[in-house]
């Protein structure tokens, strides 16, 4: 597959005893702790697919895959670090001669998502589910669509992940990515470039094309056909009594051609004594907020806390007026006796 860019770029990862280097064979790059990401990190679980990374002629963009407030993302110069748990990641372009590095070498506070990312394009995306259908311009290389918090295009209800893929766009011609695929891989690469060649993508029960489209694409058929061996593989295992896996890659949302139908298999860890089996739902995995559930239960302690002191400094006061009112009345009927 011929891809938008063949400059080649790296990726350090430095922590306090840990220096690593990754030289990217890919113009895009998935980073996290989950097994199928190209920069696999020693982070938390909760950042599984942590970043999508972008690589272009004369940039690198990143952008955040989970509900974590990341303090830089969009288009990266090269001395901005990104954190991603006790690592600093630091990209670095090897640009040919005849590319210019005046767009790279940006100051931070140069950096603007809506300014930089933006782009002029006549691409037109035709989305089509159900007997609806709406056609969305392209407004940016980079473009997250999902169904949840930090997607940019967010569909809800339309069977599809949190973030579940990436949009890029470069001289008129679209490329998706999958932000979640089964393993990494260099030779298969999870990623289909769309063409107005009367053939859609589906991704959940919605179906991406470029103008009309009757048929989906062999890459789109194989990904969903996939998804629902696992399925069936992750089911047989449940029933024969061996742990579900809690992965986002083994518990995709499955939605049927033509129907719309949605499947999300439940993931509860053995000896909890809860039913297992498949679900009927349009809601979205559970499991992909977790950052979010982290940050709920912090803010929770953080309020509790608040209102604990608030309740102490209430009942000291009250304390305070009432001996101050006692010692006023016993002053007085010292004075008037």
């Amino acid at each position: 597959m011929a891809y938008w860019t063949e400059s080649g770029w790296t990726v350090f990862a430095c922590a306090v005893n840990d220096n690593l280097q990754f030289k990217q064979g890919l113009p895009f790059a998935l980073i996290g702790s989950g097994a199928h990401c190209h920069l696999r990190l020693p982070v938390q679980d909760d950042l599984e697919t942590a970043y999508f990374a972008c690589n272009f002629n004369d940039r690198i963009e990143v952008w955040p895959l989970c509900a974590i407030a990341f303090p830089a993302w969009g288009i990266i110069p090269q001395d901005v670090e990104v954190l991603l748990g006790q690592y600093r990641l630091r990209f670095e372009k090897s640009l040919s001669p005849r590319h210019d590095r005046s767009g790279w070498n940006l100051h931070p506070d140069q950096v603007s998502i809506n300014a930089l990312s933006a782009l002029q394009s006549d691409v037109e995306l035709t989305m089509v589910w159900g007997q609806k259908s709406v056609t969305k311009k392209i407004a940016r290389s980079v473009t997250i669509i999902g169904s949840q918090h930090p997607s940019v295009w967010r569909t809800r209800g339309r069977g599809m992940l949190a973030c579940d893929h990436a949009i890029v766009c470069v001289q008129n011609r679209i490329w998706l990515v999958d932000l979640h695929p089964f393993e990494k891989s260099l030779k298969n690469p999870s990623i289909f470039e769309l063409k107005a060649n009367g053939e859609y993508y589906q991704i959940g029960d919605m179906r991406l094309s470029l103008g009309p489209a009757n048929r989906e694409c062999e890459a789109s058929l194989a990904r969903r056909s996939q998804r629902q061996a696992q399925l069936n593989k992750a089911t047989a295992g449940r029933r024969n009594g061996r742990p579900a896996t809690t992965s986002v890659e083994m518990s995709p949302v499955l939605a049927t051609a033509g129907t719309g139908s949605l499947v999300v298999p439940t993931t509860v860890p053995p000896g909890s004594g809860k039913p297992t089996g498949t679900v009927p739902t349009v809601n979205v995995l559970e499991g992909l907020d977790c950052p979010e559930m982290l940050t709920s239960r912090v803010t929770g302690r953080l309020v509790s806390i608040n209102q604990s002191r608030f309740t102490r400094g209430k009942l000291m006061r009250v304390a305070a007026s009432a001996v101050t009112f006692v010692a006023a009345i016993i002053f007085l009927f010292w004075l008037f006796r």
